[in-house]
């Protein structure tokens, strides 16, 4: 169920009246919660990624990179072309 802002403002004052009277631990557990709703939320972006052998980034949209298993690595890696040579 979801509450407009105001709404969970108001809820959150009532806490923390209810807190400041009774020091009760769950109330302020329920003020942490309500708090962190609040804030805004980043989106996440599963775009970069870091190479298994290199550790340098790896943007998906432009480098070229082999994904085995959830593990990232340039389909041309630096260090593998040192090594190699």
């Amino acid at each position: 169920m979801m509450f407009s802002p105001n709404e969970t403002n108001v809820v959150l004052k009532i806490l923390r009246a209810l807190y400041g009277a009774t020091r009760y631990l769950f109330i302020k557990e329920a003020m942490n919660d309500i708090e962190a709703s609040l804030r805004p939320k980043l989106p996440y972006d599963a775009r970069f990624h870091l190479c298994e052998v290199c550790c340098m980034e790896i943007d998906i949209r432009k480098d070229s990179y082999v994904n085995i298993g959830g593990t990232f690595r340039h389909q041309s890696c630096p260090i593998l072309k040192e090594r190699s040579s």
